[in-house]
């Protein structure tokens, strides 16, 4: 049966005064760029950058953080999917750019043909997947470049490495693979699990899949196969192993969108995504009145109450009663902080306004400006920055600001 896949939200109008909205600050994501370039550059000369944008740039948008990136000298990028990819790349070449372009999954080998074509790289996670890759490649008549994926123990996709027979095991089978028609090794690669974690375990466990992983290229080499690019860490593993762990490059994600890469760690980094919506209604609450769904927030004493044009739907987790948000007037004076309160509703979310004289119309930054951050956020909700981001609804609007150039 045929299925005829569509995209949500890819119809939808855009408003020029939406309900909510995210700011993107392309100034930031430049200064961030800069920074670890520079940081990486001092650390291990010559090794590149990965700019890894999947997940829609962590929110911010595949089209204006490749522009962006390209801009200040990116000429690599990692992506989730083919269609992420195919994205990049489209952009690449309305700007006239060229850059290396990896796919980070597994691709279904009836999409290979478009995989080569577009000069995209193919992660390779399996010798059955290999198999599978070079009969769709060569069917199609085109060569991938593909990197081959070595699990170190994160335990997700790869060639296992655990064990000396595993290494050269894995060793023997990326040999083969290298002589299967229609695939052409470019390069070699792991992730670390747990390179922000700066505890014993999160050590130990680093630096045996480091071990694990530099051992079994030494192996791959001997075995015949040199690829042209090695690389390992990940935004925290830049910052907290040592050089040679950065080998010809590495893969920032995270950092580029002004996250610390591990605890202690310091860069300078600057926040690039500011979640806002309109306050739409001001209240007077009562002592006594229930609030909300399912009632959980009883009034104790009298307060102002807001309600929010936004909700789950868009990005603001329905448990994250408690969590302070930033008001401003329309003029952009900063009015002070309120809190959610209440469950978030799917649409809209209400407010404690505190003492603050708030009214309707005024501007609710829930993370992202001086006052709030999304790693605020992120822990009152019991989650990581990656997931706040990320999880911001297409249905909500992104506008770049302070963009120079």
């Amino acid at each position: 049966m045929a299925h005829n896949f569509y995209i949500t939200y890819a119809d939808l109008p855009l408003s020029d005064a939406p309900r909510a909205w995210v700011e993107v600050d392309a100034e930031a994501i430049r200064h961030n760029y800069r920074t670890v370039s520079a940081e990486i550059e001092k650390k291990r000369k010559n090794c590149a950058i990965i700019a890894v944008i999947k997940g829609d740039a962590y929110g911010h948008g595949i089209r204006e953080c490749t522009r962006i990136f390209l801009s200040e000298g990116c000429r690599a990028f990692a992506l989730a999917s083919v269609e992420e990819a195919l994205c990049t790349k489209k952009i690449c070449d309305e700007l006239g750019e060229k850059a290396d372009i990896l796919i980070l999954g597994a691709t279904d080998p009836a999409h290979i043909a478009e995989v080569g074509k577009n000069d995209l790289i193919q992660t390779i996670p399996s010798f059955d997947y290999a198999k599978k890759l070079s009969r769709a490649a060569t069917e199609a008549g085109v060569s991938v470049r593909a990197h081959i994926k070595l699990d170190t123990g994160m335990n997700r996709l790869g060639f296992a490495t655990f064990n000396e027979e595993q290494k050269t095991v894995t060793a023997a089978k990326v040999a083969q693979i290298s002589k299967m028609p229609g695939i052409i090794i470019d390069g070699i690669f792991s992730h670390f699990a747990s390179a922000d974690e700066v505890d014993e375990h999160g050590k130990k466990r680093t630096s045996l899949q480091s071990i694990r992983f530099f051992d079994t290229v030494d192996r791959i080499r001997l075995a015949g196969v040199d690829p042209r690019v090695v690389h390992l860490c990940n935004s925290p593993g830049a910052f907290t192993r040592p050089s040679k762990d950065l080998a010809d490059a590495v893969r920032i994600g995270i950092s580029l969108f002004g996250f610390g890469p591990a605890p202690g760690i310091d860069l300078g980094l600057r926040p690039t995504f500011k979640l806002c919506a309109k306050i739409a209604r001001v209240s007077r609450l009562t002592p006594g009145e229930e609030l909300g769904y399912g009632g959980t927030y009883k009034v104790e004493k009298e307060i102002n109450s807001a309600t929010v044009g936004i909700g789950y739907a868009d990005g603001v987790f329905r448990h994250a009663a408690g969590h302070t948000v930033s008001i401003y007037a329309p003029d952009g004076t900063y009015r002070g902080t309120g809190k959610i309160i209440g469950r978030v509703c799917m649409d809209m979310c209400m407010l404690d306004l505190g003492s603050t004289d708030a009214a309707e119309g005024d501007t609710v930054v829930f993370y992202g400006d001086e006052h709030v951050t999304c790693l605020d956020f992120a822990t009152h909700c019991n989650t990581i920055v990656h997931e706040c981001l990320s999880l911001v609804s297409g249905r909500v609007p992104r506008i770049v600001i302070n963009d120079k150039e």
